[in-house]
């Protein structure tokens, strides 16, 4: 794994962080191959509990790194409908399915510039901590192409049908302020309070039952596909689950003896 892609665990919390601020965290293909990698292993890992995406820098990231789009925009008509399609089949698209499929909750820590790739993180992470200075930038349809991250799935979930059509046919930038109003963010703080606001829900979602926690992420994605009944079949089978838990047991008595509950992942 390269520099440019740090993974840290520390008892159950995954760190992510994109290290490349002399690009403002532009992605090599190596890059989001690393991503990819990481996000598939944290995902079948039963000690981990809680991912964290940070970055370094002044901004979160600002798309695929430019010299391969330059080196793109070379070849011929043919070579690069064949190139773009394999781009997106074998690097980006896994990358995406990566990320939607971790089971653990997903936090991301956000300022500056997030661009076309970059918007990605903040579409699959289920909270978003971000700093007043993160300006969301889909610039596609300028580029004479469209979304290509699977904005098209995911946008129009996030934030609505209207404002997702906005973006996708003008391809005008999103400000801290609008992202919040329109459900995209979920804590937005000064760029001076980013990492503490950030650490203190990475801290809240630690100090929580395990199974409850991976359970509930479980459940409120399931809902995005699912009718009625398939989603309260799922909460049967999900509150069952729990209930049988020491967690569970723990969490009564707690709340009973008015003390905080001390959880072993049982």
């Amino acid at each position: 794994m390269g520099g440019a892609i740090e993974l840290q665990v520390d008892q159950g919390l995954a760190t992510i962080t994109i290290n490349r601020p002399e690009r403002m965290n532009a992605l090599t293909d190596g890059m989001i191959v690393d991503l990819t990698d990481i996000a598939r292993d944290l995902a079948g890992d039963p000690e981990c509990r809680v991912i964290a995406i940070r970055h370094a820098g002044k901004h979160l990231c600002t798309g695929s790194d430019t010299g391969d789009l330059a080196d793109a925009a070379t070849r011929s008509s043919s070579e690069r409908e064949r190139a773009f399609y394999h781009g997106l089949a074998t690097r980006i698209q896994p990358l995406l399915r990566a990320y939607l499929a971790l089971p653990q909750p997903v936090v991301i820590s956000a300022r500056g510039h997030a661009i076309g790739l970059g918007v990605q993180f903040l579409l699959t992470a289920d909270l978003v901590v971000a700093s007043e200075t993160l300006k969301i930038t889909l610039p596609q349809v300028q580029l004479g192409h469209v979304f290509d991250h699977g904005e098209s799935y995911l946008l129009p979930r996030r934030i609505g049908h209207r404002k997702a059509m906005e973006l996708a046919l003008l391809g005008d930038r999103m400000s801290a302020f609008d992202a919040e109003r329109f459900g995209l963010i979920n804590f937005l703080v000064s760029d001076a309070e980013l990492e503490t606001r950030t650490n203190d829900i990475l801290a809240r979602l630690m100090a929580l039952p395990p199974l409850a926690l991976l359970s509930s992420k479980a459940l409120m994605r399931s809902s995005e596909s699912a009718d009625l009944d398939t989603q309260l079949s799922a909460e049967r089978m999900f509150v069952s689950r729990c209930a049988s838990s020491e967690d569970f047991t723990e969490a009564m008595n707690a709340f009973a003896e008015k003390r905080e509950p001390r959880f072993t992942g049982r």
